[in-house]
C-alpha cells in the first residue's frame, strides 16, 4: 500500500533516523538482518493547543512483482507479498486530556530487524522491495484529518564473498589473437575495484621471421562491462539486463601500458586494468521465489595488425564471466542463526524500549556496584 504523506496547515509530522546507528550508502543509513535502528516521531504545530486521539508509528515490508500483459493474457500476475506489518502507539489521549499543548514534541523509538534474510530494498521496473516506516496523527474523534508522514529504510540482507584458491582464469582467441584473463575472486562488494590482467598474443604464420614472434600483440581497447540481470522466477523469460558498470582503456590513453611477457605463443603483452564498481548496485538474489538477480562480466578485447599479404584486419576477443555482488567483505561471515525469510517463522522486527536490544550492554547503574571497600577487602 502506497502512502501519500498529508499536509496540514498548522501541524507537521516528520520521522528522523538517528546517524550513529547502522553504516550508510551515499549518506542514507543502510540495515541488515538483526540491525538496531532508533528515530524520533517529531510533531511540531504553529499553533497550540491541539486536539487529537492518538500518533501511532507504522513498520511495514513487503515485496511486489509487476504485473504484464501481452494483450491476451497475463504473463507474469501481479504478486504482492508481505513479510510484515507493525505499529506502535507514541501518544494516546486520555479521558482527561486529548490536548496539545506544547510547539514541537519529540517521541523517540527504536526497532530490531529480526535475524531474518529479506531480499535488499529495490525499485525496479519488475520489481519492488519496500521497507517503509509510518507516522499518523490520528484526530478522527474531532472529525479532523489525520496526518501523516513517510520514511523508507534501505534494507540489504547478508551476502558472502570469498577469494579464489587459485586464480580464475578466461581464456578466447579470434582472428590470429589470443587472449586471456586473470581474476583473483569471482565475489566482489559494491564499491569495490575489480582488478584484472589480460595477456594478449598473436599466432604467427611465417614462424620463419623471429622479430615478429618477438613483437606483443597491442591491442587498441579493453572494454570492461558489468551486466545486471533481473528475472522473475515464476517466468523466466521476463528479465532486464543492463550495464551498471563500465570502463574503456585505449592503447592510445596515456597510463594505459602493458608489459612484455612470454607466452606459449612467443611474445605477449600483459595489460592491468581494473572496473570500479558502483556503491549502489543490487546484491545477487539466488533465494528469493519472486525475483533472481544476477551479475556477468563481459570483457572485449580489439586488436589491428597490418598483414603481409593484405590489408589490415581486425581481432575482438569476447569473454562472459558470472560474478556475484555481495555485501560483507572476505573473510566476514553471517550468523548461523540466519533463516531465508520465506520460511515459515517468525519474521516481524520488535519495537524495543530505550537501546536496550539484545546482545547489548546493560545500562550502567551504580547502584548494582560492589563499594571500594567490599572490593579491597576481598582481594587482602
Amino acid at each position: 500500500m502506497t502512502i501519500t504523506p498529508s499536509t496540514d496547515p498548522i501541524v507537521s509530522i516528520s520521522i528522523e533516523l538517528l546517524p550513529e546507528f547502522g553504516f550508510t550508502v551515499q549518506d542514507e543509513p543502510v540495515y541488515g538482518p538483526g540491525s538496531v535502528f532508533q528515530g524520533i516521531v517529531h510533531l511540531k504545530m504553529k499553533e497550540s493547543p491541539v486536539a487529537a486521539d492518538r500518533i501511532v508509528l507504522t513498520f511495514r515490508g513487503a515485496e511486489h512483482a509487476t504485473a504484464i500483459h501481452d494483450g491476451i493474457k497475463f504473463l507474469v500476475p501481479l504478486i504482492k507479498n508481505p513479510f510484515f506489518g507493525m505499529q506502535q502507539t507514541l501518544w494516546q489521549r486520555t479521558r482527561d486530556d486529548c490536548l496539545l499543548t506544547e510547539s514541537h514534541y519529540q517521541f523517540p523509538f527504536t526497532i530490531q530487524m529480526p535475524m531474518i534474510q529479506f531480499p535488499p530494498s529495490m525499485d525496479h521496473a519488475l520489481y519492488q522491495c519496500k521497507f517503509d516506516l509510518s507516522a499518523k496523527l490520528i484526530r478522527t474523534t474531532f472529525t479532523l484529518p489525520t496526518v501523516l508522514t513517510q520514511r523508507t529504510i534501505s534494507y540489504m540482507p547478508f551476502i558472502e564473498t570469498s577469494l579464489l584458491k587459485q586464480p580464475n582464469i578466461e581464456e578466447g582467441y579470434h582472428n590470429g589473437l589470443y587472449a586471456s584473463a586473470q581474476l583473483h575472486s569471482l565475489a566482489y562488494v559494491p564499491g569495490d575495484s575489480i582488478p584484472i590482467t589480460v595477456v594478449t598474443s598473436r599466432r604467427h604464420a611465417n614462424k620463419k621471421r623471429k622479430s615478429e614472434e618477438d613483437q606483443p600483440a597491442e591491442v587498441n581497447s579493453i572494454l570492461l562491462e558489468l551486466c545486471e540481470k533481473v528475472e522473475l522466477v515464476q517466468s523466466r523469460a521476463v528479465s532486464i539486463t543492463r550495464v551498471v558498470a563500465s570502463t574503456l582503456y585505449k592503447a592510445s590513453s596515456k597510463g594505459h601500458k602493458y608489459s612484455m611477457i612470454k607466452t606459449r605463443n612467443g611474445g605477449g603483452a600483459e595489460y592491468q586494468v581494473a572496473l570500479p564498481l558502483p556503491v549502489d548496485l543490487t546484491p545477487s538474489i539466488n533465494y528469493s521465489k519472486v525475483v533472481r538477480v544476477s551479475y556477468t562480466l563481459r570483457i572485449k578485447i580489439k586488436s589491428s595488425q597490418c598483414s603481409l599479404m593484405g590489408p589490415l584486419f581486425n581481432s575482438i576477443v569476447d569473454m562472459e564471466l558470472p560474478l556475484k555482488i555481495g555485501t560483507l567483505g572476505y573473510g566476514i561471515r553471517a550468523s548461523q542463526d540466519l533463516q531465508v525469510y520465506y520460511v515459515d517463522t517468525e519474521s516481524s522486527p520488535r519495537f524495543l524500549r530505550s537501546l536496550e536490544y539484545e546482545e547489548s550492554l546493560p545500562l550502567y547503574e551504580s547502584s548494582r556496584l560492589p563499594s571500594y571497600q567490599q572490593d579491597t577487602s576481598l582481594i587482602a
